[in-house]
């Protein structure tokens, strides 16, 4: 089962190609399949030809959540895919010459990376939305110069700051809820030429947006790499090749679909499977005062196994995930001797929990 991709995490939906309508071009253009060549030089112009087409307001949203100030939405400017080392500015729709700084958002809890790439005023503005200055005003203003308030480059006192900060932008791709320093962290990259010559021959999509303020203009761009936009890299090697019923049917291969019916197609019994994600204490005043969106803790971290249990008893550990468009479990530990003593021995145990 693949990992859970943050495509449908992204979009938000079940069925990332609902979500996504470019879904399958996307992912011929990035594999370099003979498909991909119904995307001329022009379409990489056109929102609606981008994966994100429909993702516009929810990422200038989450741009806006995480510099905690109402700003303007982003437009659309290119997207693309390349190698990160023949990615230049240009390439990413910036200026020829243009220095970019890079950023590296991840969350091991929702198993979801991305860079972010934009030259040093773009970061600068992010910070002084976050140390309440009003951008929209000060940009506004007739006499106002880019180059009078912004640099080419960060100061080490501004990277400092942003380290501490960058893992906000997780919002640009996440719910407000799922966004907070305990499961998102962003990590300083620098210069954008050492980071893309050190990732190389590495395949990245990207998409490019910008904040405009008045005359002045603020780029940024979203770069995800082909192995973390599409985890399942055994469909990315047959993406130009055989039909969908040979795909549906090599992907089922290892998977186990459950019910809630105590008997299976043929006839045979079956067992209640519960996971169990964690414990935790909350006092009566916290649990009525629990309202959407609010957050529970348990007493797991976020890199454990969770407790599968077989009718009440302790049988596997296991890795949650999604599996076309469906939460998942995938087995990693048997718990030793548990299932003996119910019956439930290997390899009988796997026919009887289908």
């Amino acid at each position: 089962m693949p990992t859970r991709s943050p495509l449908i995490l992204f979009a938000n939906a079940s069925d990332p190609r609902v979500a996504l309508p470019n879904y399958d071009a996307i992912l011929a253009l990035l594999n370099g399949s003979p498909t991909a060549s119904r995307l001329s030089a022009s379409s990489f112009f056109q929102e609606d030809r981008a994966l994100f087409s429909k993702r516009g307001k929810a990422i200038s949203d989450g741009f806006s959540r995480a510099a905690l100030a109402k700003l303007p939405e982003l437009r659309f400017a290119r997207f693309g895919a390349t190698r990160a080392a023949d990615a230049s500015p240009l390439t990413l729709g910036f200026e020829r010459d243009e220095a970019l700084e890079t950023a590296l958002l991840s969350s091991d809890a929702l198993s979801a990376s991305f860079l972010f790439v934009a030259p040093a005023r773009t970061f600068e503005l992010f910070l002084d939305c976050l140390l309440e200055v009003d951008v929209v005003k000060l940009c506004a203003t007739p006499d106002f110069r880019t180059s009078d308030f912004y640099l080419t480059r960060t100061t080490e006192l501004e990277r400092d700051v942003l380290r501490k900060t960058l893992w906000r932008l997780g919002a640009l791709f996440a719910d407000g809820s799922r966004v907070d320093e305990s499961n998102w962290r962003g990590e300083w990259r620098g210069d954008w030429v050492e980071v893309a010559r050190d990732l190389g021959d590495e395949v990245f999509y990207w998409e490019t947006r910008a904040l405009e303020l008045g005359s002045a203009r603020f780029p940024l761009a979203l770069l995800f790499s082909r192995d973390s936009l599409f985890l399942d890299s055994e469909r990315i090697d047959r993406v130009s090749g055989g039909s969908n019923d040979e795909r549906d049917a090599e992907t089922k291969k290892g998977v186990v679909e459950g019910s809630l019916n105590e008997f299976d197609a043929a006839g045979n019994r079956t067992v209640e499977l519960v996971v169990e994600v964690g414990s935790g204490e909350i006092s009566e005043e916290e649990w009525r005062a629990l309202r959407p969106g609010s957050i529970l803790t348990t007493n797991a971290s976020a890199d454990d196994l969770f407790l599968a249990r077989l009718d009440g008893i302790p049988a596997f550990r296991v890795k949650p995930g999604a599996y076309r468009g469906t939460t998942a479990v995938q087995f990693k530990e048997r718990i030793g001797g548990s299932l003996v003593r119910r019956g439930f021995d290997a390899p009988e145990a796997e026919e009887k929990i289908k």
